[in-house]
């Protein structure tokens, strides 16, 4: 992507560190979140949210739905 400046613009300093915490966030999956996700897959009987190109953010979303769901799963049934 090429970013043009006009006269006088400057980025802000927080501006590159955004860019760069989009770039990790981009990333492929670190392999601590490859392995989580993996096993919570397995645990929560959906392995097809196991992929192994995820992106972080995209790892670190289905992580918490799966936990979600396990904590669901964990909860007794209501009764009226």
């Amino acid at each position: 992507m090429i970013v043009s400046l006009s006269a006088g613009t400057e980025l802000a300093p927080n501006d590159c560190g955004d860019m760069e915490q989009k770039a990790k966030s981009v990333g492929v999956m670190t392999s601590d979140q490859a392995i989580q996700l993996r096993q919570l897959a397995f645990d929560a009987y959906e392995p097809d949210a196991f992929r192994p190109n995820l992106t972080r953010m995209e790892a670190e979303r289905r992580i918490a739905a799966l936990l979600a769901k396990l904590r669901l799963m964990d909860d007794p049934p209501h009764v009226q």
